[in-house]
């Protein structure tokens, strides 16, 4: 289960690269996590996540940023995300 788990972790990484780089691969390294196991499943949807987050905080117009209810929203998006991120990895880290 190690060497599925190494594998899956590491494709998560490969994903979050390439989601960053829009590398059109992306959305079929995503098919192949999910269809992969649960665990593929919820490592892609962890780490697509945590990239949706991240890109809602830096394309947040600066001026909305000011807005403490409106910076406050968007961190806790990005600590949840972070959150479920480390979880799954965690577990994969256990097998």
């Amino acid at each position: 289960m190690t060497d599925i788990n190494t594998a899956l972790k590491d494709a998560a990484h490969a994903l979050y690269r390439a989601v960053s780089d829009e590398d059109p691969r992306a959305y079929r390294l995503t098919e192949l996590m999910c269809q992969a196991s649960e665990a593929g499943r919820r490592a892609a949807t962890a780490v697509l996540a945590l990239y949706a987050a991240e890109q809602r905080l830096l394309s947040t117009p600066l001026d909305e940023l000011d807005d403490p209810a409106t910076l406050a929203a968007r961190e806790a998006e990005i600590e949840a995300a972070s959150a479920e991120h480390v979880a799954v990895f965690a577990a994969l880290s256990k097998d």
